[in-house]
């Protein structure tokens, strides 16, 4: 138990920076129906997200419904200079993207509560 205790506690003094956060098909996609919210005014029904790759290199494919892709995939130019094309579907992003517009997306949202 003690050790565990000690493990926490080194892991609450890190710097925010030296941690990596995880992201998720879930996150992903929770972050895509918000931007299609702020742009469009509303969540869509489905966006399908997957995972694809290795532990080491994942990537994430994602449906972006088409009355929303135009908006959303300006939005992701705009303001995450993601080089998308507005052909991209399905929409191919790095987990370092994924990473950056969950980050950019969410956790504003999880810590103005």
């Amino acid at each position: 138990m003690g050790q565990s205790h000690d493990t926490y506690s080194a892991i609450r003094q890190l710097p925010t920076s030296e941690i990596t956060m995880i992201v998720t098909t879930v996150s992903v996609r929770l972050a895509v129906k918000r931007i299609c919210q702020v742009t469009c005014g509303e969540y869509p029904r489905v966006v399908p997200v997957v995972a694809l790759g290795s532990a080491a290199v994942r990537f994430f494919a994602l449906a972006v419904p088409s009355e929303f892709r135009e908006a959303v995939y300006a939005y992701l130019v705009e303001q995450f200079e993601f080089p998308i094309s507005r052909d991209d579907d399905p929409l191919m992003l790095s987990e370092e993207q994924a990473r950056s517009l969950v980050k950019g997306t969410l956790i504003p949202i999880a810590t103005a509560a």
